[in-house]
Parts: C-alpha cells; sequence; structure tokens
C-alpha cells in the first residue's frame, strides 16, 4: 500500500519524539459508574485550575502538538470545560472530543459546533435503559445519550460511536449497530478491557469469554496488522508520538503506562518529554527486547501493548496475556501466537 504525506508525517513524528499528539484527561469525576472503568476517582490532589490548563495548552501549542483530545471521566462535568477548549481553538489545535454524551443539551450542542471540534466520539453501553443501568450502575441515561448525539449531529457535529463489548451488552450489539447506522455514524467496536489505573483487575470480569469475543471480533470485521514487523522494529509510538495529561498535571508516555515523567505546574511540557530519562528509555526499545515474545512466530503482526505487559506482570518487557489472546482471535490459525490461551 502507498504511503501517503501524513504517514510521513507520522513516521517523522515516532523517529524525532516528536509528540503529534496529545490526550488531556481534565477531570476523573464522571456522572456514570462503568464497571469497565479504567479511571480512580479522587485521591486527594486538586485538578489543574482554568488557567493551569490553558497554561498547558499553550506550552504543547508552543512545543508543536496538533492533535488534542479532551478526555475525563466526563469533560463536561468542568463548568470551565467551554473555556479551556476555546483556548486550546485559539491556539489552532485540531479538537477531539471523549464524553458519554448525557449531558449535552441543545445549547451546549451549539456551544461544541461552534469549536468545529474534529469528531467528538461517544461510547454506546447498550441499546436500552436497562442494560445501560447493567453497564454503568444506573437507570434513565440512555434516552439522555440519545438526546446528546441528536442534538450534536442537529448541530453540524461529526459523531462517532464506541461500542465497549462486555458480558453485560453483548446480546444487543446488533441492536447497538442499527442506532449508529440510523444516526448515520460510524460504529467503533473495542474488546479490549483493561486495569484500573491503580492495579485493579476487576475490569477485566466484564470481558467476554475467549470464544465469544472471537466471534464477535470476526462480525464486526476485525483485521490483522497489514504487514508483519521486523524484531528490529519499534514496539510502539509510547513516549514518541503521543502524550498523556493528567487532570493534575502529570504527564505520562501513554494511557497504558501511567507513570509520571513530570508534572506541569512545576516543569515545561518541552522538558519533560525531551530529559525524562524512562521516555528515553521507552524509545530505544524494539520487539527484540521483549525476549519472552522474540521467538512467537506471530510477534511480527502482534498487537503488543508494553503497558499492558506492565500491568499484568509488573515487567514492561513480559508478555501481555491480554494481547496474546487478542492477537490469537484477529491473526489467522497458523499464524496464533505460541502465547496464545484461546
Amino acid at each position: 500500500m502507498a504511503t501517503t504525506y501524513f504517514d510521513d508525517v507520522r513516521a517523522f513524528a515516532a523517529n524525532e519524539a516528536w509528540p503529534l499528539w496529545a490526550i488531556f484527561e481534565l477531570t476523573y469525576r464522571c456522572n456514570f459508574d462503568c464497571v469497565h472503568c479504567y479511571c480512580v476517582r479522587g485521591g486527594g490532589k486538586p485538578e489543574l485550575t482554568t488557567e493551569e490548563c490553558k497554561r498547558t495548552i499553550d506550552q504543547m501549542a508552543d512545543f508543536g502538538v496538533l492533535f488534542l483530545t479532551f478526555s475525563g471521566g466526563e469533560i463536561f462535568l468542568r463548568p470551565d470545560f467551554m473555556e479551556i477548549a476555546r483556548h486550546a481553538q485559539q491556539r489552532r489545535f485540531s479538537i477531539r472530543l471523549f464524553t458519554n454524551g448525557s449531558l449535552i443539551t441543545p445549547a451546549k450542542a451549539a456551544d461544541i459546533a461552534s469549536l468545529h471540534p474534529e469528531m467528538v466520539e461517544i461510547s454506546l453501553y447498550g441499546a436500552s435503559e436497562e442494560t445501560y443501568e447493567a453497564v454503568m450502575g444506573h437507570g434513565k441515561m440512555f434516552g439522555a445519550v440519545m438526546k446528546g448525539i441528536e442534538n450534536l449531529l442537529a448541530n453540524g457535529v461529526r459523531v462517532m460511536l464506541k461500542l465497549p463489548l462486555l458480558r453485560e451488552n453483548v446480546h444487543e450489539a446488533d441492536a447497538i449497530q442499527a442506532i449508529a447506522d440510523g444516526f448515520g455514524c460510524r460504529l467503533q467496536v473495542g474488546s479490549e478491557m483493561t486495569f484500573r489505573d491503580d492495579g485493579n483487575r476487576a475490569p477485566l470480569g466484564h470481558q467476554l469469554p475467549p470464544a465469544e469475543l472471537k466471534v464477535m471480533l470476526r462480525k464486526f470485521g476485525a483485521e490483522p496488522a497489514d504487514a508483519p514487523r521486523s524484531l528490529d522494529s519499534e514496539v510502539c509510538t509510547t513516549g514518541k508520538s503521543m502524550m498523556v495529561l493528567s487532570p493534575y498535571g502529570d504527564v505520562y508516555p501513554c494511557m497504558q503506562i501511567k507513570n509520571s515523567q513530570g508534572n506541569v505546574r512545576t516543569q515545561d511540557i518541552a522538558d519533560i518529554w525531551q530529559n525524562a530519562p524512562f521516555l528515553q528509555y521507552l524509545r530505544g526499545l524494539t520487539l527484540r527486547d521483549f525476549s519472552s515474545c522474540a521467538g512467537c512466530s506471530a510477534v511480527g503482526g502482534c498487537d503488543f501493548c508494553p503497558g499492558m505487559a506492565l500491568m499484568e506482570t509488573g515487567d514492561l518487557l513480559g508478555h501481555s496475556t491480554q494481547s496474546c489472546n487478542l492477537t490469537a482471535m484477529v491473526l489467522d490459525n497458523e499464524r496464533s501466537p505460541v502465547h496464545a490461551t484461546v
């Protein structure tokens, strides 16, 4: 497949450790209490103030970040969200929003439209109030989410819907697809549950059994990697072309490795990103460094995640059973990983 100009930019960003993308988690507070959520609320830390968020956005802009995703928790629980997002718009970021959609009134949808976001992403946890209650802890939210989506679309906002496959909602997968089709929105289907940020494994208990998950991934079109990678290939973009910021100002290598490399309250983002020793270590890793995986017949096509390995085993260089099993489901049987337990 021929590469595009943006493919070249993406490769350059990874090679030069230029954070082209950033995810800014503005709050871990949420009006949902989903069974599979990775966020840990509270902790006694103060969230970044409005002005601290703006200053952080300025630093990202000056450092060359182009694509900025605002995430949570639920971002609309911050009363200053639009002020923060408007500042990002003024700094010429391409903006993407992650929200559960339940708080988007017609007026708020009009405000969002004025940001001209690249996309608003909303997870659909079910196709009924009963399933929403099973997934996120209390009822009467399904209707609110449907209204939120309608309000966004009525204001010309691009919306992508996401389905995290769970034991609690798999029976409504077809109905959720029908809802997405009815809205004219793309449905992105996800399957991988992760530990909570404090290491709690509870979310994994809501993942589908392997055999059922395999059927669903095939049904929704999961595909293997475009081309196998050599053992000298980079592992992923962790610590390279995407950074993650917490509501408290911590800078992380990625969504899975929540080890703070510095804090924007006391350091400049560019200084953290360029000089943190652990980030420099991550950037030098190749598939060959993961000795427990190097002999696997499918290592070149595995969607391997060092962060998942770290959470599962305490060893960044270990092998992740989650990654192994998912790769076994997606790849053809003759290329199934030797570590897989499917």
